[in-house]
């Protein structure tokens, strides 16, 4: 919510700022003293450029302890933005090439846009393997706005660098270049902020927005030290601190975040598997002490012994899947399945805790039975979300499973527990994560089958969803049919130990 107040406010000044300059247009042109301009220019571009080398700087000496893309060519164009901005300074100081600051300034503009573009678009995961990007990036920038402006001077468009009245075309049309960068920045950057509406994005926003107002004010241009001038140089580096804090948000505090995200997770998992390892062990090796002392009168812990086994093997079986998930190893086959025989078979296992529990389970499908998926990863989403289910259930209440299979298949599994909260609806399917919810009972498990369901749901073309609805709450699995895949003739075979759910109760 305070997101969306913060890019509300910054929409309302946007459009002020519109409207102040359109109107500032009609009037008579209002001039800035020549050295009180020169010293505004010259004092922001100087800054502009101090930063980038600063960037550029800890990029490269950063390599190779931190080579992400995603800092690596940001880091490469702040350079680019760096040395451009030299030669733009360089010729506003001489007082016959303003023409030609413009042009080197305009490709400032362009790699502003390009900056914002890369740091939305460049995945975390891809990773530079040297250093090459660091110089090659600004030598072939910098080599090209160079070029440019030679073909310009020694060809019948010289005439172009001047900037005089009979060349604004050429300069509305370079504004119009830049544009069309700012466009597609402004909508991946406003693709992002829907998706995820936060601080990092509204920067990403921010930045592509006062640039886009400091190309606008100065389409009002008309002498170099106006006041649209000197307000674009203004809007400027108030995009360029923006972008700065996008780039520092994406490369310096979001990494930091994650590594203690990650610290908090190895953490919680090594707490989580510290008590799940010990109480059946404990319970495994209490039963052996007594049927060893006396093997007639305890022989009845045997099965005690057998049911924590099991729960041991699923805990083994849960970290290898999850291994097999996290390093990418997971690979589909597609077969044709009877889905509503493979659900009869789950709750068919689950019985004996059902009937502990005293619940009643009700499942409704429709007419058609058969769908196209991956059976060993189907049963295990659907083993992972009936035993949530049987977990959080109340002692006597109720289950009811509806499936219906039709262009895509969609899977209900509720129960009439205590409600998910907004706030966990999310959180749940994180790795090794246990609810914090108090009301709900206190159950065994590492945290990772909710997560490991909602990894084989993307990896089938679905996705899971949390349900509250009728004073029951539960889950929603939909996976769209499998197109373009081999479906093989020969049926997996997919085994699990008729003790699944013994570490319920």
């Amino acid at each position: 919510m305070r997101n969306k107040v913060v890019i509300g406010i910054n929409l309302f000044i946007t459009f002020l700022i519109l409207i102040t300059f359109y109107y500032l247009s009609k009037l008579d042109p209002i001039l800035i003293e020549r050295s009180t301009y020169d010293f505004i220019h010259i004092g922001i571009e100087s800054i502009i450029s101090m930063i980038c080398f600063t960037i550029f700087y800890i990029g490269w000496y950063s390599f190779p302890y931190e080579k992400r893309q995603k800092y690596v060519i940001p880091s490469s164009i702040f350079f680019s933005i760096a040395l451009i901005n030299i030669l733009h300074i360089y010729f506003a100081i001489e007082r016959n090439s303003w023409g030609v600051s413009f042009i080197f300034a305009y490709f400032t503009y362009i790699l502003l846009g390009i900056a914002v573009i890369f740091l939305n678009i460049i995945p975390d995961s891809h990773i530079a393997k040297n250093r090459k990007h660091f110089v090659f990036i600004p030598l072939v920038l910098t080599t090209f706005s160079i070029i440019f402006y030679f073909l310009l001077k020694n060809t019948s468009y010289s005439i172009l660098l001047n900037y005089t009245k009979e060349n604004f075309m050429f300069y509305r049309l370079l504004d119009f270049t830049v544009f069309i960068f700012y466009f597609f920045a402004l909508m991946i950057s406003s693709k992002n902020y829907i998706i995820n509406p936060d601080i990092h994005n509204i920067n990403s926003l921010n930045s592509i927005i006062f640039a886009l107002i400091s190309k606008y004010t100065i389409t009002f241009n008309i002498y170099p030290n106006d006041i649209f001038s000197t307000s674009a140089h203004f809007f400027k580096f108030i995009s360029f601190l923006f972008l700065v804090k996008t780039f520092i948000m994406s490369n310096i505090k979001k990494p930091y975040e994650e590594l203690n995200e990650a610290n908090n997770i190895k953490t919680d998992f090594l707490i989580n598997l510290s008590h799940e390892l010990r109480t059946p062990v404990n319970i495994i090796l209490n039963a052996s002490k007594l049927i060893c002392k006396n093997p007639q009168e305890y022989a009845k812990y045997i099965s005690s012994i057998e049911n924590n086994a099991y729960r041991l093997n699923k805990i083994y079986e849960n970290l290898i899947i999850y291994n097999e998930i996290e390093n990418g190893n997971i690979e589909t086959e597609y077969t044709e399945e009877d889905i509503v025989f493979i659900i009869d078979e789950i709750i068919e296992m689950a019985e004996d805790v059902l009937d502990k529990k005293s619940l009643d389970v009700s499942f409704e499908f429709s007419n058609k039975r058969n769908f196209v998926t991956d059976k060993r990863l189907f049963t295990q989403i659907v083993l992972n979300l009936i035993s949530n289910s049987i977990k959080y259930a109340d002692y006597g209440g109720n289950i009811c499973i509806k499936l219906d299979i039709a262009d895509s298949l969609k899977l209900t599994i509720l129960n009439d527990g205590h409600p998910i909260s907004e706030e966990e609806k999310d959180k749940i399917f994180e790795k090794f994560y246990k609810s914090k919810n108090t009301k709900l009972p206190t159950t065994e498990g590492l945290g990772i089958g909710l997560y490991i369901a909602k990894e084989f749901s993307k990896m089938l073309n679905g996705d899971i969803h949390i349900v509250n609805k009728d004073n029951m709450t539960g889950y929603t699995l939909i996976i769209r049919n499998a197109k373009n895949v081999k479906i093989l003739d020969q049926y997996r075979k997919v085994e699990y130990s008729e003790k699944y759910f013994s570490d319920i109760i």
